[in-house]
């Protein structure tokens, strides 16, 4: 129980006084046709002409959605943002305590881990990067514990595993691929006992098992929450023949020399190979080789597979973050080979002061030269490694090499890492590059999102399920969150006043009933309705509503639904 309370305190203090952000930029399309799909579900899908694949990924929709039923759209996300780190944190402390550390060191790790952008930035957002690396961290945990502890019976582990591969496959298919590689090979190369091999199957078997128990539920799940689509058939329809290189950039070396965040799982494995060399034939220190290594090689093969985007884009090279941190972790377990204090109060002292320093450094975000990153890398790197071959740390008579060095070498790493998380630059590449240190920001508009909500909602009050509704956004804005919130982009009209010929095959392949159109301009929705009836599709303005205060560089947005009727329609 008290592991429990230690786990619960932690993710406690990350999410609520390490003055993270609940909401975390972009806003974006993708991360808005999740958040959508929580918020209102069927309502909005029921209303798509082309409801697309988003509606599928029910790891990150099913949970927001029943959370934002029960409690609301603010407390459910708040709830379930902690559910994500209290998993982290859970899965980080048990990691190292099966490793050997006492509880103390586990809590810093869980700290380390919880307090670092990347995590904090992933599980801010609605987009699926936080949910997949929580699954990810308990997947990989689980994989741990079956190498590390032989005499621990196998089948639960089997099962825990197969369900959150479930979560993972119902959340991002290349988060299931990577953490199924990394955790399958863990778990291959971590028999070593007569009787492994027979472990290992009861694990692989059990994970089936576990697998297909989740994949049962999210599927029920898919049936309660969108009963009128077929989860298998629009993931088969809309998986074949995606392209996904034009995700991410021709030439890869224009975004690579400026990935300083890569720095972070690179520096995950030189520190693995450090702890093998450190310590020959210890269990920890092949284990953690073994999964940063396998989780980066997977990584590298699948970009080149799938043509990149799952190294370039942000969203996705995060999924690195796991195994790295792992590996992080069970180096630092290392260096604690004797208790750090000998008292409760002084464990207390300890993770007190660790967490008040640990925090500010979290927030840390200057703008450095890409070369003065790397340098700064490279030396504390450097030092580190000097200090674990040339001083007993960890060991030893002394309070300096049992206590103070370990804790000193674990702070000169978090501070290594978020550097060269924070500082990157702003890549040449086609992928936005998004700034970790966002997660510490105040920078998504709350006015924006409750006016989104209350757009949305007004929506669908003034139309039925049956209505089919396509967005248009007055070109002069190109695009607003409102808008994602009827999933624009695959149910967009167009965003011009000007009509071609591929937006009319669109209009009479998708055949909407309602035009929704979202703009700062008066009149503008007149003017794409006068288009569409000049074009033969007789288009009537039957409801308009002006919401004030939209965002803090726009006053107010109208947004009005025309009725379309189609010619064979306008001549009965």
């Amino acid at each position: 129980m008290l592991d429990i309370a230690v786990i619960l305190a932690a993710a406690i203090g990350v999410a609520q006084l390490s003055g993270s952000e609940k909401w975390t930029p972009p806003f974006s399309p993708d991360s808005e046709f999740y958040f959508t799909l929580g918020v209102f579900g069927d309502d909005v899908t029921d209303r798509a002409p082309n409801p697309s694949y988003f509606w599928t990924k029910l790891g990150v929709i099913a949970p927001m959605r029943v959370l934002f039923d029960l409690f609301g759209v603010g407390p459910g996300w708040t709830l379930y943002r902690l559910l994500l780190i209290l998993l982290i944190v859970g899965a980080v402390y048990y990691f190292a305590k099966w490793a050997g550390a006492r509880r103390l060191v586990s809590l810093i790790c869980s700290l380390v881990v919880g307090l670092n952008s990347a995590v904090l930035f992933s599980v801010g957002n609605t987009y699926f990067p936080g949910t997949a690396m929580a699954a990810m961290f308990v997947c990989l945990a689980l994989a741990a514990r079956f190498w590390l502890t032989p005499t621990a019976t196998p089948w639960p582990i089997g099962i825990g595993i197969g369900l959150s591969a479930a979560w993972l496959l119902m959340t991002n298919p290349y988060s299931f691929g990577l953490a199924i590689a990394t955790s399958g090979i863990i778990v291959l190369a971590g028999t070593r006992r007569r009787d492994g091999w027979l472990r290992a199957g009861v694990v692989l078997g059990t994970g089936v098992l576990g697998l297909l128990a989740g994949l049962s539920l999210f599927l029920i799940a898919a049936q309660v929450l969108f009963p009128k689509l077929n989860w298998v058939d629009t993931v088969l329809k809309t998986s074949v023949g995606i392209d996904y290189s034009i995700f991410t950039s021709a030439d890869p070396f224009t975004w690579i020399p400026t990935a300083t965040s890569l720095l972070v799982p690179a520096a995950a494995i030189l520190l693995s190979v450090v702890g093998v060399l450190k310590q020959r034939g210890a269990a920890l220190a092949r284990l953690s080789l073994v999964m940063t290594a396998t989780s980066f090689v997977v990584a590298v093969v699948w970009a080149l597979w799938q043509g990149g985007a799952t190294m370039e884009a942000q969203y996705y090279n995060a999924l690195l973050w796991p195994a790295a941190l792992m590996g992080l972790v069970a180096f630092v377990v290392q260096l604690f080979a004797a208790p750090v204090v000998s008292t409760r109060i002084g464990a207390v002292a300890v993770a007190a002061g660790a967490f008040l320093v640990l925090v500010p450094v979290a927030h840390l975000d200057v703008e450095l030269r890409v070369r003065v990153i790397v340098l700064v890398f490279v030396a504390v790197l450097a030092l580190v490694v000097l200090a674990v071959f040339r001083l007993p740390v960890g060991s030893g008579r002394s309070r300096w090499t049992r206590s103070v060095a370990p804790l000193a070498i674990t702070g000169l790493l978090f501070v290594a890492f978020q550097t060269a998380q924070n500082s990157q630059p702003q890549s040449n590449g086609i992928s936005w590059r998004i700034d970790y240190a966002t997660a510490f920001e105040d920078s998504v508009d709350d006015v924006t999102l409750e006016r989104s909500i209350e757009i949305e909602a007004w929506l669908i009050s003034e139309t039925t399920p049956d209505d089919k509704v396509f967005v248009w956004v007055d070109p002069d804005v190109g695009f607003i969150s409102a808008a994602a919130l009827q999933l624009f982009g695959p149910n967009t009209l167009t965003t011009s006043f000007e009509l071609a010929p591929v937006h009319l095959v669109g209009l009479d392949q998708s055949r909407p009933d309602v035009l929704a159109t979202y703009t700062f301009n008066p009149d503008a929705e007149q003017k794409i309705a006068d288009e569409l009836t000049s074009e033969g599709y007789p288009t009537t303005v039957f409801a308009c509503e002006t919401f004030e205060e939209y965002s803090q560089d726009r006053a107010e947005v109208k947004v009005c639904l025309s009725r379309i009727e189609y010619p064979a329609q306008a001549g009965e």
